[in-house]
């Protein structure tokens, strides 16, 4: 089921209305005369409900949306360069690849999506994928990318890339996260390879 963007609309005003209170709380505080330790404990203060708030909205979105596993990685992989890519080598030690299919290259400027997922009772999924610019190269390793959604605690994700390459990363919070991707060519011709 869908949400309306009603729905969506009244969730992020909710969510805006809650660090504009903060907000003022904090402008009307900074107006008068305070000791350090009162504005020390405000700004700690801010930053907890800052951190709350994103992983509260990861949990919101999880539950309008839905997600059919206990936990989920979607991978988006957005290749800016005119190289293709090949995955030569995974490794899980918990979960895998859902059953979606996976294509194991991915060609120039084009995104590729895969999706990583739990495998049985009270468990997350961890592990690691890495591309290669030569199908079954296992070598050079050019492109890591290593992802945690364990079934308690914080989601942790990284992506590691080797010269001429540039690669940015971010990670989403929640259950069923998302991992994007995006690879460059420090090049001036893009054309690394």
């Amino acid at each position: 089921m869908k949400p309306s963007l009603k729905l969506l609309s009244l969730i992020l005003v909710m969510f805006i209305t809650q660090f504009v209170s903060i907000y003022d709380l904090k402008t009307a505080e900074a107006g008068a005369k305070k000791d350090k330790a009162l504005e020390a404990a405000l700004e700690q203060g801010l930053k907890l409900v800052d951190a709350a708030g994103d992983k509260l909205i990861g949990r919101a979105i999880d539950g309008i949306f839905g997600c059919d596993d206990a936990r989920s990685t979607t991978i988006i992989i957005n290749n800016h360069s005119s190289d293709t890519f090949y995955k030569v080598w995974d490794e899980f030690s918990s979960g895998g690849f859902s059953n979606d299919g996976i294509e194991n290259k991915i060609e120039p400027y084009s995104q590729h999506t895969l999706k990583v997922v739990s495998h049985g009772v009270l468990t997350g999924v961890e592990g690691k994928i890495l591309f290669d610019i030569s199908p079954g190269r296992r070598k050079a390793n050019v492109l890591d990318i290593r992802i945690n959604n364990p079934y308690a605690g914080d989601n942790t994700g990284r992506a590691l890339i080797n010269a001429p390459w540039k690669v940015d990363y971010t990670l989403g919070t929640g259950n069923c996260n998302r991992f994007t991707v995006d690879v460059w060519c420090k090049r001036k011709d893009e054309k690394c390879s």
